[in-house]
C-alpha cells in the first residue's frame, strides 16, 4: 500500500461564519491541494484527524550535508568520511535524535571469548573470560541514530537537531569555534559550491 501524499495547507486569518470572530484557519495551499481534498471527499464542516508539520526546506538539507563536509575537512577524527556518515556518527556520539536500546553484555562477552579462543587458543579464551567477569550481568545502553529524512521530522525540529550537532562539534572537537561559527562556515561553503 502506497503512502498518501500530504496535503499542504496555508494558515490564514478568516472570519468564522458562525461567530463572526477572526480566527486562524487552515486552507488548501494550492489548486492541487484543493483537488486532492475533493478527491478524498473531504467536505466543509467535517472533522479530520491531522498530523501537522512544517515542510522541510530542501536547501537546509543541502546545508546539513555541507556541515558534514566541513566537519570531515577540519576535524581529523572525521577525515575521509562522507557527510552522511559524519552526521550519523555525531548523532550517536552526542545522543541527539537517538533511540536507546539496552544490551546485556553476557551474550556479547561469550561470543568474543569464543572467537578469541578459536583464533588464539583456549588459554587466551580463559584470560578474556576473566576480564569479562568484571562486566558480566551488566546492561549497556546502545544509541541508534534516528532518521533525519524529510518524512521523519519537520523543519523546526531538523534545525534544532543541526544546531545541537554543531554545538557538540564546537564543545568536543573545535573549541576555538562557536556552534554559530561552524554553521556559518557550512553556509558559506554551500554557497561557494553552488
Amino acid at each position: 500500500m502506497s503512502k498518501k501524499q500530504p496535503i499542504r495547507m496555508a494558515v490564514r486569518e478568516l472570519s468564522d461564519p458562525k461567530t463572526g470572530e477572526m480566527v486562524g484557519a487552515m486552507v488548501p495551499a494550492t489548486k492541487q491541494d484543493r483537488d486532492e481534498l475533493r478527491r478524498r471527499q473531504i467536505r466543509v464542516g467535517q472533522w479530520l484527524k491531522c498530523d501537522i508539520s512544517q515542510p522541510r526546506n530542501g536547501g537546509f538539507w543541502g546545508l546539513a550535508h555541507k556541515f558534514g563536509e566541513v566537519v570531515a575537512m577540519n576535524v581529523p577524527s572525521f577525515s575521509g568520511m562522507d557527510p552522511h556518515a559524519v552526521l550519523k556518527r555525531l548523532q550517536i556520539e552526542s545522543g541527539v535524535e537517538c533511540d536507546y536500546t539496552a544490551i546485556l553484555i553476557d551474550p556479547v562477552a561469550e561470543c568474543v571469548a569464543a572467537f578469541i579462543g578459536q583464533k588464539a587458543g583456549q588459554h587466551m579464551e580463559s584470560v578474556v573470560n576473566i576480564a569479562f567477569d568484571v562486566v558480566r550481568g551488566q546492561v549497556f545502553e546502545q544509541r541508534v541514530a534516528r532518521s533525519l529524512s524529510f518524512d521523519s521530522m519537520d523543519e523546526v525540529r531538523f534545525q534544532n537537531v543541526m544546531h545541537a550537532l554543531a554545538q557538540w562539534v564546537a564543545d568536543r572537537y573545535w573549541p576555538d569555534c562557536s556552534a554559530g561559527e561552524i554553521e556559518r562556515m557550512a553556509d558559506v561553503y554551500a554557497w561557494e559550491a553552488a
